[in-house]
Parts: C-alpha cells; sequence; structure tokens
C-alpha cells in the first residue's frame, strides 16, 4: 500500500507540474486580448508623444511629435519636444534644420545634428531658438530623457526642454 501511495503522490505531482507548464500556452489568446481590451499605452515619458506634423525633405522626413508635459504633480521630468529624422541612413554628414513648430510660417529654431557613418557613434546636437518655444542648448547628447541625441535603429531621435510658458 505504502508503494502505491508513493507512485500515486509522484505521478500527481508529474501530471501537476505538466499541467502548470501548459496552461499559460492554452489560454495566451485569451490573456492577449484582455489585456489588449484595456488599451494600455506605455508613458510618452519612455516613447514620446503623438506625431503632430511631418516635414518632408529630400530623401528624408522629420517629425514633430506634441509636447510631452507633466501628467501628474509628483512627476519628475522636464517637459520636452521630440523630433525625428527618418531614415538616418539618407541624411547629410551635417543636418541643419530650421524648424517651424507652431505652423506660423516662423522660424521657432535651428537644429545642428552632426550624423557620423558609422551607427554605433555618439551623436551630438545644437539648438538655438528664434521664438521662446523651446530652451536654447548646446551638445545634446545623452544628458537624461528630457536631453537626448541618440541613433535609434534607422532615425534620429532629438529631445530638448519645452519652455511650458509659450
Amino acid at each position: 500500500m505504502k508503494t502505491m501511495t508513493s507512485i500515486l503522490g509522484y505521478t500527481a505531482a508529474a501530471f501537476t507540474l505538466g499541467l502548470m507548464v501548459v496552461t499559460p500556452f492554452w489560454f495566451m489568446g485569451s490573456i492577449t486580448r484582455g489585456i489588449a481590451d484595456f488599451n494600455i499605452q506605455a508613458n510618452p515619458v519612455y516613447v514620446g508623444s503623438k506625431v503632430a506634423r511631418t516635414i518632408l525633405r529630400d530623401g528624408y522626413e522629420v517629425q514633430i511629435h506634441h509636447p510631452v508635459v507633466k501628467q501628474a504633480p509628483c512627476q519628475d521630468i522636464v517637459p520636452f519636444l521630440q523630433l525625428d529624422w527618418n531614415p538616418a541612413s539618407n541624411l547629410p554628414a551635417v543636418v541643419e534644420e530650421s524648424l517651424d513648430l507652431k505652423g506660423d510660417g516662423q522660424v521657432d529654431l535651428r537644429v545642428r545634428i552632426a550624423v557620423p557613418s558609422d551607427p554605433k557613434a555618439p551623436l551630438s546636437a545644437d539648438v538655438t531658438c528664434t521664438s521662446g518655444v523651446v530652451n536654447s542648448v548646446q551638445g545634446i547628447r545623452k544628458q537624461s530623457l528630457s536631453l537626448l541625441c541618440v541613433r535609434d535603429g534607422e532615425r534620429i531621435l532629438l529631445r530638448i526642454p519645452w519652455n511650458e510658458r509659450s
């Protein structure tokens, strides 16, 4: 009887472990649909906000995102504006842009980015504001999430501090 009990116990344990391994795969579709129904989105501080405008250039495009501002009083971020240049492989060695952020026909900022041919080389950008919309900053690299110039796959991503009073 003792042998039979141990055989049944080990068989039940093995069956339980097998069931534990297989169960997530059986319910993965239901779990995925359930999570998708919640419409969960990543925080714009990490992924940037939605694109407000796209400016087409010769061989590449510039995407201007909506500004990312504090969403809660205790949130510890500096408001920023994100600009993307796609595709990075079509960019000249030095990108010099005059951009109208507000769409009023006036140049709001001038950007200069040195784009090395090596995709792993660090980038450097200089931003000069002409209208007070953003803060002028020289030598932007990877200082913080709000002050950033990096290559992300086939795009150059630039984040500059946003002036909330504008």
